[in-house]
């Protein structure tokens, strides 16, 4: 049963990401090893995109709650996909290092955060509540496939032909997934003048609050536990 053009604009968009970041998942390690032999290195990229991910999840979670949650998504995506093409020409033309690598790493780690976050975020503003288990088995179905089964191996399919290629699929995937996100209906939300001064709050004041809330509610907080 369809769910709206809303969601269908969502799935694809977020089905383009996911395809990218699992492309990512593979090529990204092997572009690493093919510029040193140093296995150290080599897992520090993963490390270094499960720290920034980890740092950035509550600032983030924070913006995704302020923010237009369409304009965050066209904006992580594209970004992503602007980043991953320069860092594609870098190596087509053979000025690239593992600086380069590390920082477009830590760059897409962040990005996609903000753009997974509000993904989920704006789910329920395009979907009617009792439809909102079949929308998000639906979401996470595409993310499973894409980011899991289809990506990794297309990944190493395409680095197969040369190292650049894999990049320049990923910044072609997540600007084309920024683009489709422009279809994304615009939402207004005023705010009453009595919110104005929880507007003003620091982000760090505001994810602790986050931190207390997940901590009493006891089947969201175990949820985000065992995901941990």
């Amino acid at each position: 049963m369809p769910l709206g053009r809303g969601f269908g604009v969502l799935w694809s968009a977020n089905a383009l990401s996911n395809l990218a970041d699992g492309v990512a998942f593979v090529s990204m390690p092997l572009l690493a090893a093919s510029m040193t032999d140093d296995p150290r290195l080599v897992a520090g990229l993963a490390t270094l995109y499960a720290l920034v991910r980890l740092l950035v999840a509550l600032p983030i979670g924070v913006w995704v709650d302020r923010l237009d949650r369409r304009t965050l998504i066209v904006a992580a995506n594209l970004l992503r996909g602007v980043g991953l093409l320069g860092l594609a020409l870098t190596i087509q033309f053979g000025v690239s290092s593992l600086v380069v690598l590390y920082a477009a790493m830590a760059v897409v780690g962040t990005l996609e955060s903000m753009a997974d976050s509000a993904a989920v975020a704006i789910l329920p503003s395009l979907v009617d509540r009792e439809r909102l288990d079949s929308a998000n088995g639906r979401i996470a179905a595409a993310q499973l496939v894409s980011d899991e089964f289809a990506g990794p191996p297309l990944g190493g399919f395409l680095f197969a032909f040369a190292a650049a290629v894999p990049v320049f699929a990923m910044g072609g995937l997540w600007a084309v997934a920024g683009l489709v996100a422009l279809a994304l209906p615009i939402r207004r939300s005023l705010r009453l003048a009595d919110d104005a001064p929880a507007a003003r709050r620091s982000i760090y004041a505001e994810a602790r609050e986050g931190i207390a809330w997940l901590a009493r509610h006891r089947v969201v907080g175990s949820l985000a536990l065992i995901g941990a």
